[in-house]
């Protein structure tokens, strides 16, 4: 029944807040977090009311990664698989272990946790969780900037990248969570079940992708003779919902490869005059009855009493800025070796800016694991720190977004 209490906030939010984001240039995620502040423990305890919020939520950015599917220029793709997996895996890779080394370092000389020792295996795991790029961000500009004309092969390696991201370092976090348990019980680490574990997740991401992929295909077909774009956009993503519940804990658990596996199946089999309206109109579905949900959320795991010690505040701002600049860094050096022009890198930079979102879908994933073993404190960091670095991240990479839109495409006129 709450579901359609948080269909009806989501529109209501997303009406009211998003005429104030225009009129005061402040993102309008950010009016997003607030309510969910005021909706949360700290607030008004309306979130108690609500207990599909967070599968709700889940559920969008499952929904985000199918419209990408969708948009996506599958032969240009194909032509720069090498560079694309690159540009996921090595930026989110090297910030998230550099980074959680310096959280570690961080954490320890500055008191945020009652604890006496910080487990740096969980803090580097969580810290390459961070490292996964924010695809709330990153892929409306990419669509954005499709929209306005410019033609850069950034912003379809983008996409996949990031979708790419949520992934690859996922081995790289199993293991060191593995060994954060072992420390944290005293337990020696038992590297036959790392292996086994990491290669049934390589496994089940590939066959998850296959299997949606088809899915996709058989919607395309199945609604080739349906001329509406809103209405084969709403069965699209209603078919998408019906896989995500249907596949339980997976679906928790792969949801995004399986909302890009639809998206992309679907996209290589429609008609190219529809593509793009039903494009518009899964953006429409997206943005008014989805995205507000996913920060909304946000807001009401954000501890208030922990934001106002200035402890937690220093650590993860000074965390937040190192881990932006890390990762900026480490994709400029990559690209400008590897065909994107100064301006395509810097773009690509900023996408990669926005964090912390991801840390909110990934806790519910392992946020069990950490508390069953001790580590609960740890699951505490993943949502002040989202918290903190969404605030933070979130309004910078918007900005320098939009702005280097408007660099590409005066570049791209005077080509």
């Amino acid at each position: 029944m709450d579901i359609i209490i948080l269909i009806i906030l989501s529109v209501v939010a997303m009406l009211a807040l998003g005429p104030v984001s225009k009129a005061t240039k402040v993102p309008v995620v950010i009016y997003f977090m607030i309510l969910g502040v005021i909706m949360g423990s700290y607030g008004l305890n309306l979130v108690q009311y609500l207990p599909s919020i967070s599968v709700y939520s889940s559920l969008a950015i499952v929904i985000l990664f199918l419209v990408s599917g969708y948009g996506l220029n599958v032969p240009a793709i194909k032509t720069s698989g090498k560079r694309t997996f690159a540009l996921s895996s090595l930026p989110a890779i090297g910030e998230g272990l550099i980074a959680g080394v310096i959280a570690w370092v961080v954490l320890t000389i500055i008191p945020v946790f009652d604890e006496p020792s910080i487990n740096m295996a969980a803090v580097v795991a969580i810290m390459l969780v961070f490292a996964m790029s924010s695809p709330a961000i990153i892929i409306p500009f990419n669509m954005q900037g499709k929209g306005r004309g410019i033609n850069s092969p950034a912003f379809d390696e983008l996409t996949v990248a990031s979708v790419l991201d949520n992934f690859i370092p996922f081995p790289i976090c199993l293991v060191l969570l593995n060994l954060a348990y072992a420390i944290e019980s005293g337990d020696g680490v038992n590297v036959l079940a790392i292996i086994v574990q990491s290669a049934v997740l390589i496994i089940a991401i590939v066959v998850a992708f296959i299997i949606t992929y088809f899915i996709g295909k058989g919607v395309a077909k199945a609604t080739d003779k349906i001329n509406n774009p809103m209405t084969v956009a709403i069965i699209a993503t209603l078919i998408t919902v019906l896989v995500y519940f249907i596949t339980g804990p997976i679906g928790a658990s792969l949801g995004i490869i399986m909302g890009f596996g639809i998206g992309v199946g679907y996209n290589v089999s429609v008609k190219q005059e529809i593509k793009m309206p039903m494009l518009g109109a899964s953006q429409k579905i997206y943005g008014l009855l989805l995205m507000p949900m996913v920060f909304i959320y946000v807001g009401t795991q954000i501890q208030i009493d922990q934001l106002l010690r200035p402890a937690t505040v220093i650590a993860f701002t000074i965390i937040t800025i190192i881990a932006i600049f890390l990762k900026g860094f480490v994709a400029k050096a990559y690209l400008t070796r590897n065909g994107y022009s100064k301006e395509e890198g810097q773009y690509v930079a900023y996408g990669f800016a926005a964090k912390g979102i991801i840390l909110i879908n990934i806790s519910l994933v392992i946020g069990v694991g950490l508390t069953n073993n001790g580590l609960d404190y740890m699951l505490q960091m993943m949502y002040m720190l989202a918290a903190i670095s969404i605030i933070i991240s979130v309004p910078y990479s918007s900005v320098k977004l939009g702005k280097q839109l408007d660099v590409l495409e005066e570049t791209n006129k005077e080509q």
